[in-house]
């Protein structure tokens, strides 16, 4: 999966930068999720299985990937305006928080090398 065009999200929800939910998605649609954080081991715990699904389509110089995951499964109620969710922060990837208006979620992105 990791060697394909794919998507990876690590979410902290409950913002307390320490546990994460670990989804990735690549474009023929294969899934894989893990939830990681004290006692998970360093690949997370792959025995978990989120109910969320994703969607790809393919363009000759792009691709739009899309994905679904009810905030349940995230171990959350639905936000309310105003509420944070973040990724762990790591040295090789994109970090984001995300900040809940009227209940859709807002990413502001930014990008460490």
């Amino acid at each position: 999966m990791w060697n394909d065009e794919s998507l990876e999200l690590f979410i902290n929800a409950n913002h307390d930068h320490t546990t994460y939910n670990h989804f990735s998605a690549n474009l023929r649609g294969d899934l894989y999720d893990a939830r990681g954080g004290p006692g998970c081991g360093k690949f997370g715990d792959k025995t978990w299985n989120a109910n969320w699904r994703s969607a790809a389509k393919t363009f000759p110089d792009h691709y739009v990937m899309e994905v679904a995951i009810p905030y349940a499964e995230l171990g959350m109620d639905s936000p309310k305006s105003g509420d944070l969710i973040g990724q762990p922060a790591h040295p090789h990837y994109s970090v984001w928080s995300a900040s809940v208006i009227a209940s859709v979620v807002m990413p502001k992105c930014s990008h460490t090398s």
